[in-house]
Formats: C-alpha cells, structure tokens, sequence
C-alpha cells in the first residue's frame, strides 16, 4: 500500500514536470513569435520610412529644379537669381566646364551650395520638409572663342537628401534671342536675357 503511494506520487510529480517542461517550451515559442512579429513590423515601418524619404527627396529635387527654371525665364529685372547668374557670368574669371582642359576641370568651374534652402515663393507649401538642397551650376561651351558666349549652355545639378535618402535633377539651359529673321546672325544685343531649358537628365 505504501509502495503503491509512493509510485502513484512518483507519477504525479513526473507528469508535473513534464507538463512544467510543455509550458515552458510554448512560452518559448510564444516569446519568439512576439520577437518576429515585432522585428518584421520594425522592417515594414523602416522601409515604409525609407521609401517616404525616396519619394519626398525626389519631390524636393525636381519642384526647386522647377522653381529655378522659372527663374531663369523671367526677366533678370524681377528675377533676383536670373541677375545674379547674368552677372556672373560676364565675369571672365568664371571659366566653362571641360574636364578635358587644365585649369577647366570641377574644382575652377563648379559654383557650390549647401545649405537647407526654402524659397519665398507661393509655390512652395509652408509646412513642406524640402531636406538639405544643394546645386551644383556651371556652363559649357562647343566655342570658347566666343567672347559673348552666344551658345553656351547652363547646367544646373540640384540634390536633395531626407533622411541620408538622396535624389539629384540636371536642368540644362541655353540663351533666349529674339526671333531674328530667316539667315540671319544673332548676337549679344540680341538675348533677352532670360534662359530656356534645354534638356533635363
């Protein structure tokens, strides 16, 4: 009777153990289901951050490429940036891109600017997060023996960066003459002053 208690004690506490072993193994893969569901709702909100950030950089980089385009083709007497480009650009310090050419290279032509820029315009929406834009600007030529640079081209690189996400929009741009008639020359006196776009990469 006694032996019989005892084995029938022995069990009970053998089948405790086991059923303590079943629950700790279900806690265990309850903890791992809850550290996988929340790793993969980290990763979906991460890329779905990164793909803001994309997308908002893109935005960013091709409405100020658009707002300089607009710039560029109104008249310098209104527009602050269009003057600003003009005069530069009479200065003879300022040398065309050719990396070709010794004392052509990046470094001698290349205006830089790297600052959060938010333009004054109406255009712009106040609440907008436009990130880090910067522009890179220079001006080529297939003539450098041209001393009014009639047919040189502006370029201008815009980039923007959100969030170490980074786009970047080239513009090109060349002189706007008035319509001269059929055959003839154009010259300096002839440019408006103003810049139309060219092709954009």
């Amino acid at each position: 009777m006694v032996n019989q208690r005892k084995n029938r004690k022995g069990r009970e506490e053998s089948q405790k153990g086991y059923t303590m072993i079943v629950v700790m193994c279900l806690m265990c893969l309850f903890v791992a289901l809850s550290l996988s569901i929340l790793l993969s709702a980290t990763l979906i909100v991460s890329r779905a951050n990164q793909s803001f950030a994309q997308e908002q950089s893109r935005i960013s980089a091709i409405t100020f490429s658009e707002w300089l385009k607009e710039q560029l083709g109104t008249d310098p007497a209104v527009s602050q940036f269009c003057a600003k480009i003009n005069q530069q650009m009479e200065d003879p310090a300022w040398l065309d891109y050719d990396p070709g050419t010794v004392g052509h290279g990046a470094s001698e032509t290349i205006k830089k600017t790297d600052v959060v820029l938010q333009p004054n315009d109406p255009a712009f929406p106040v609440n907008e997060k436009f990130g880090n834009i910067s522009t890179q600007i220079y001006w080529e030529t297939t003539d450098r023996s041209d001393p009014d640079k009639l047919h040189c081209e502006l370029v201008i690189i815009v980039k923007c960066e959100v969030d170490d996400q980074q786009y970047s929009i080239t513009g090109r741009y060349e002189k706007t003459y008035r319509a001269a008639e059929q055959g003839q020359t154009v010259t300096k006196d002839d440019w408006l002053g103003t810049w139309s776009p060219s092709g954009r990469e």
